[in-house]
């Protein structure tokens, strides 16, 4: 039986925050989240997609990447090639404070649980250089996936989701003053995509 509607339209959540975003005018998106993907809306109407190939081999300066690496530097920690720092005692003390219950967490984290580590992350960096550096990375990488949509800067471009705002001080100068504020959701960018 027919739902009724006149017309079915399909696209990722990445291409309606897009949309909302910038009002359905041309523009940029970083999306971080648990992941990560970028989003470009061109002056002639053609979209443009980078990033957004998934853990683990992709997601740069996402909730996810941004886990793994507290995890990985956690895992140093107890081993003693690193020294411990207030992220590595945060990370530990989240998965149960023992070696063994992280070795039984990171067996079986997940993308999404390791995005549950970038909380601890943000909260070590005042303190600690090693998140302090974590962060600073992942502003590089979410730059370097604004530079490859646009790379004259020409495009506004908005930092969206869920880890995007709590990155902010952590941005490179050059890409701070190429953001807007967003005008809208995914929820209003769907909108938009079905008054098209």
């Amino acid at each position: 039986m027919s739902p009724g509607f006149a017309t079915l339209k399909l696209a990722t959540d990445g291409f309606t925050t897009l949309l909302g975003a910038h009002g359905g005018k041309p523009g940029v998106v970083v999306a971080l989240g648990t992941g990560s993907i970028g989003e470009a809306l061109y002056p002639d109407g053609s979209h443009r997609e980078v990033g957004g190939w998934g853990y683990p081999s992709g997601d740069e300066a996402s909730g996810a990447w941004l886990g793994q690496r507290a995890a990985q530097l956690t895992q140093m920690a107890l081993d003693g090639r690193n020294a411990h720092s207030p992220l590595t005692r945060a990370v530990l003390e989240f998965v149960g404070g023992s070696w063994q219950s992280m070795m039984g967490w990171n067996g079986r984290a997940t993308p999404a649980q390791f995005a549950q580590l970038a909380p601890l992350v943000l909260a070590a960096a005042p303190t600690d250089p090693q998140a302090d550096a974590l962060l600073r990375q992942a502003g590089e990488d979410a730059w370097a996936i604004a530079r490859a949509l646009d790379p004259q800067g020409e495009l506004p471009a908005a930092l969206c989701g869920g880890l995007g705002q709590a990155l902010h001080d952590w941005l490179p100068p050059g890409f701070r003053r190429q953001l807007v504020p967003a005008q809208g959701d995914a929820t209003r960018g769907a909108l938009l995509l079905l008054q098209r």
